[in-house]
C-alpha cells in the first residue's frame, strides 16, 4: 500500500454529519473506505485493503480471551463501510460522531497508513498534551 500523503486539514462538518476528505487523500479511498472508532478519540478512516488486513487479524483473536473480546467490540463493532460522495465527503454515522465529539469543525489528518477525523478543539488539546509528554523517539534522534 502506498503511503497516504502527510497533512492536517481543517474542515467543516455539515448538518448531516458529512466531512470533506481533502483532495490529496481521496485517491486512496476511491474504491471505498471504513470508518471506525479511533484509539485516541477520533475516527479512523481506513482503506479497504488495510481494513481487510485488520479484520482478518481480529477474526483470529481468541474468543475466550476477555481483552480480545473487548478490543473487537471497541474496534470492529463500530466499523462502517462506505464511499465518498461526488463532492469527496463521507457521512460519519451518529454513533461515531458522538464518540469522537464531532460537532461543526474537524481536523482531517494522515498518519501515513490511515486518515483520522478529529473534533478540532479535541485534536489541538490532545496535541498539546502529547507535546508535553513525548519528545523525539530514540529511533529518530540520529536523523
Amino acid at each position: 500500500m502506498d503511503r497516504i500523503p502527510s497533512g492536517e486539514h481543517l474542515v467543516s462538518i455539515d448538518g448531516k454529519g458529512r466531512v470533506v476528505i481533502p483532495v490529496p487523500f481521496r485517491p486512496f479511498f476511491a474504491e471505498g473506505l471504513v470508518l471506525t472508532r479511533g484509539f485516541e478519540g477520533g475516527v479512523d478512516v481506513l482503506t479497504l485493503p488495510y481494513w481487510d488486513k485488520i479484520a482478518e487479524r481480529l477474526s483470529k483473536m481468541p474468543t475466550l480471551d476477555m481483552q480480545s473480546r473487548y478490543f473487537r467490540k471497541f474496534y470492529y463493532s463500530s466499523a462502517h463501510q462506505t464511499k465518498l460522495d461526488r463532492q469527496g465527503r463521507v457521512l460519519v454515522p451518529p454513533a461515531l460522531r458522538r464518540t469522537a465529539g464531532l460537532r461543526d469543525r474537524a481536523v482531517v489528518l494522515s498518519t501515513g497508513d490511515h486518515v483520522e477525523i478529529w473534533d478540532e478543539d479535541r485534536y489541538f488539546e490532545r496535541l498539546e498534551e502529547l507535546s508535553k509528554q513525548f519528545g523525539i523517539p530514540e529511533s529518530l534522534r540520529d536523523l
